[in-house]
């Protein structure tokens, strides 16, 4: 991946449908045609191959995985030509297969190594600088540069689903949920496992809306501010910020504030060893009951301490930002872990639509 730190704006999308009654004696006109294309389909695969795989109107398909598939190998033919022209008026064509030993093709093993971190079929918007990738059945990302072109376009396909709905439903297809922003991210959050109770509140201070507001420069789809309570053994944590990025990555965001403590790190009443415990160990033990990653923000404190500070965060796998330069360092660190979860191997997803 390139070293560029992109930022952009992104939402997670969740449609889910589900057949609540069987289909009655009398069906509308287009449940034969649904009846024998859903079959081995799921239900929530209809939604989004009718509003968007198939809506060659307002979506190009572009599958990425394909183009470089072709890409690789006509380059690979290319050199292997090129090889073969050069050398055939000095050696033999056996002579020359004996000693470059070139296969017809590069291997699939080659292949899979280069396209396992690509995501596959990517539909771009016609009408907008937007992008929708899917990430398993019902999930998706809507993507652009502008907030308002993603929001434009997620309510845009909801309308879309809530109508067809209206024709689905006849025949025992139902819309079940369209989950986006603050409702999709309680609705993961509420469905970890262990989570047994959520309580919802708002920001403390200052500095933690100040964090917020920043995460809401690239995404809506968060929660902060919630009070998690725990089964198996029972404890409790608070989370300033919970992210959840489908497929299976999540992220807790720790918004710390110690001017308070100001008095004590200068008389160094407060050692270093405590703060370690306090914004570095804590914070991983909370994250971990989440299976998520860890990012703490300090405000207040001296340049030496905090170098110290993020020296043992770095060896624990906890990003830690100040409050000179969160500002550009945060939506950067979020867009760039959104794009990680669509580069990891994970559920086969970009063929659904074909399969």
């Amino acid at each position: 991946m390139s070293s560029a730190k992109p930022i952009f704006y992104f939402e997670p999308v969740n449609i889910f449908g589900g057949q609540r009654a069987e289909p009655t004696a009398e069906l509308h006109p287009e449940a034969e045609e649904f009846i024998i294309e859903s079959r081995g389909e799921l239900s929530s695969q209809y939604f989004f191959r009718k509003i968007v795989a198939e809506n060659t109107d307002e979506f190009e398909t572009l599958d990425a995985r394909e183009e470089i598939s072709s890409l690789v190998t006509n380059a690979y033919d290319s050199v292997a030509v090129k090889l073969k022209e050069k050398l055939s008026s000095v050696i033999s064509p056996e002579m020359i297969g004996a000693l470059i030993r070139l296969p017809t093709r590069p291997t699939d093993y080659l292949l899979r190594r280069t396209l396992r971190e690509t995501p596959g079929l990517l539909y771009i918007h016609k009408k907008s600088p937007s992008l929708i990738v899917p990430v398993s059945s019902g999930v998706f990302y809507v993507i652009s540069n502008e907030a308002r072109l993603v929001e434009a376009l997620i309510s845009d396909i909801k309308s879309k689903c809530e109508a067809l709905n209206k024709v689905t439903k006849d025949f025992g297809l139902e819309l079940l949920r369209f989950l986006t922003a603050k409702d999709y991210q309680r609705f993961l959050l509420e469905g970890i496992e262990k989570v047994k109770k959520v309580e919802y509140g708002k920001p403390k201070n200052a500095f933690e809306e100040e964090v917020i507001n920043v995460c809401s420069r690239v995404t809506t789809s968060f929660v902060s501010n919630v009070d998690v309570e725990f089964a198996e053994p029972t404890e409790s944590f608070e989370y300033d910020v919970f992210m959840n990025f489908p497929p299976r990555t999540r992220v807790v965001i720790e918004p710390t504030n110690y001017e308070m403590l100001r008095e004590e790190i200068a008389s160094q009443r407060l050692a270093t060893e405590t703060l370690k415990s306090k914004i570095v160990l804590a914070m991983q033990d909370k994250a971990q009951r989440l299976r998520a990653r860890s990012i703490v923000i300090v405000n207040g404190f001296p340049d030496e301490t905090f170098l110290q500070l993020k020296t043992i965060a770095d060896s624990r796998g906890v990003i830690l930002m100040d409050e000179k330069d969160y500002k550009e360092k945060l939506p950067a660190e979020l867009c760039k872990t959104m794009l990680s979860t669509l580069s990891r191997p994970r559920i086969s997803s970009s063929r659904f639509i074909e399969e």
